[in-house]
């Protein structure tokens, strides 16, 4: 009974490095974690721009499908809250252009009169 006494109160502690070196472990799966949170984030709302943009494209296409003497402005189109504006010109061959805003600000989608998409 002594024995295991013994060892019960004489087990020693966590010392100070091997609590720093967790610490610093910690630290950096935290870091590397943020950074891929953060690229996926600008990712998705990327892709709703492209969503929006599409989206704005498809619906002035109906609303000039249905009569060819309307003018399909931004208020036919939805936008998220990460799109500032849509730029419809029928006239040119970017037929719509939208801008983003918040994280994505600088970041623009534009939809051709043949349907193709691109980044800028």
């Amino acid at each position: 009974m002594k024995i295991i006494e013994e060892k019960i109160f004489n087990k020693k502690g966590v010392t100070l490095i091997e609590l720093l070196i967790v610490l610093v472990v910690i630290a950096i799966i935290d870091t590397i974690s943020i950074q891929s949170y953060i690229s996926y984030r600008t990712e998705g709302t990327k892709k709703s721009l492209l969503s929006d943009t599409k989206n704005c494209f498809i619906a002035c296409i109906a609303k000039i499908s249905d009569n060819i003497n309307s003018i399909c402005s931004q208020a036919d189109c939805s936008i998220s809250s990460f799109t500032d504006s849509c730029i419809i010109d029928i006239s040119s061959p970017t037929y719509v252009t939208c801008h983003g805003k918040n994280i994505i600000q600088g970041y623009s989608c534009s939809v051709y009169q043949s349907g193709q998409t691109s980044y800028s």
